[in-house]
């Protein structure tokens, strides 16, 4: 994590996860911008499709979500912060273990249906498998 930038967390479910995070960044007291998103290009958005609920991590470094680092010469530790990355990385933690160590979800299990129909008209648009998702029976154990 480079030292510019804020934490972001891109939710695709419900405000109840939303909710969530910001409270667990808001007990470690890291500023986190909590957004409702739908990104087909991200590697949990088949799941998406399914209704599974997401969330994605993400520190952009310039206004506009820029990555100035991404991809280029300037794509090295030299250019990360220690320091911020430990913080990540401790707050991510704490979510996780919110998550995991609970005998129920504590946020709601899916996608809210404003962002499910937004999820379907995203699918349409810009996802490609090469199975069909109407054949594709997930209710099956």
């Amino acid at each position: 994590s480079a030292a510019a930038g804020t934490d972001v967390a891109m939710v695709t479910g419900t405000p109840s996860l939303e909710k969530l995070v910001r409270s667990v960044w808001a007990k470690r007291r890291h500023p986190i911008d909590v957004q409702t998103a739908v990104n087909p290009y991200s590697d949990h958005f088949p799941f998406n499709i399914l209704g599974a609920p997401s969330l994605w991590l993400s520190r952009p470094t310039l206004t506009g979500g820029g990555y100035w680092t991404l991809h280029s010469t300037h794509d090295t530790t030299e250019h990360l912060s220690s320091t911020v990355l430990a913080r990540t990385i401790d707050s991510t933690a704490r979510l996780l273990d919110r998550i995991a160590n609970t005998p129920r979800l504590p946020f709601d299990r899916g996608i809210e249906a404003g962002v499910a129909s937004e999820v379907r008209r995203v699918a349409r648009r810009e996802f490609r498998h090469p199975w069909s998702l109407k054949s594709f029976d997930y209710t099956r154990q």
